[in-house]
């Protein structure tokens, strides 16, 4: 885990910006945790990256989607514009 995410303060931080960090950080603090722990266990191999993305199948870069951060081993693997759809609504009516 990165030093600023335990609340350390990078050398000359502004204190508004230091605040405003460790409330991002307790905000989206089930995020960075099951970011990660998909990332360890594609680095262990308890879970591999698939090569097409789960909703157009096409072949490419593909990002893993959380749908409930309380289950950080449920990923929906989406190429990066279905995550953008996905998430900002990108592409629909």
């Amino acid at each position: 885990m990165p030093s600023w995410w335990k609340g350390k303060a990078p050398a000359g931080e502004d204190p508004k910006q230091t605040a405003r960090r460790q409330r991002i950080q307790r905000e989206k603090r089930d995020q960075f945790r099951a970011q990660h722990a998909v990332a360890r266990a594609i680095d262990r191999g308890d879970l591999i990256r698939p090569a097409t993305c789960d909703e157009c199948h096409k072949e490419g870069k593909v990002i893993g989607h959380h749908e409930d951060y309380s289950k950080p081993l449920e990923v929906q693997w989406l190429c990066p514009k279905c995550h953008g759809k996905r998430l900002w609504g990108y592409g629909r009516p």
